[in-house]
């Protein structure tokens, strides 16, 4: 669904999530939809919400929706600081976008700047144009400033250009 690349283990409130319709999101919740629930890789609605798993330029999702579907789930109480199983967190999608907005709202509700996937890559990282995965990469040097704001360490991780492969 929109460029979502995570979806074993999905529910359908989380597919939701993923392409930023609260509305579904609300029946899904009326119908008695868990909010909390995790993909086999331990992705959660926010990070879904967030792009996180999204091929970059593959989801018509825009930054405003996104932060409206981000707020909405953190009210829920899903939390903004899990980690996946390839160690990435909610941080990873708006960095690689320059959703910079979305980068605050998320390390204000508690996202860890300085986390490192398993293939080495951090937010930072990402925002600089040096962690390449699922499509292309975008420079994002005021997203790179508020991560180094917040504490980022530029010099954590390492960089990775292989399309499809800092996994």
């Amino acid at each position: 669904a929109g460029g979502y690349t995570d979806a074993v283990g999905a529910t359908p409130f989380l597919l939701a999530s993923s392409v930023d319709d609260v509305e579904m999101m609300r029946l899904l919740l009326a119908a008695g939809a868990d909010p909390k629930l995790v993909t086999a890789t331990n992705t959660t609605a926010v990070m879904a919400a967030a792009a996180l798993n999204h091929g970059v330029g593959e989801s018509p999702v825009t930054e405003k929706q996104a932060i409206e579907s981000v707020r909405f789930l953190l009210d829920l109480g899903v939390g903004a600081g899990g980690v996946t199983s390839f160690n990435e967190n909610a941080l990873f999608g708006p960095a690689y976008r320059g959703w910079n907005t979305l980068l605050e709202l998320l390390i204000e509700k508690g996202a860890e700047v300085n986390v490192v996937s398993k293939a080495g890559v951090t937010p930072w990282l990402a925002a600089s144009g040096f962690g390449d995965r699922l499509g292309g990469v975008l420079y994002n040097k005021e997203g790179a400033d508020i991560l180094a704001k917040h504490g980022a360490d530029p010099k954590l991780g390492r960089p990775c250009q292989a399309q499809n492969k800092c996994r």
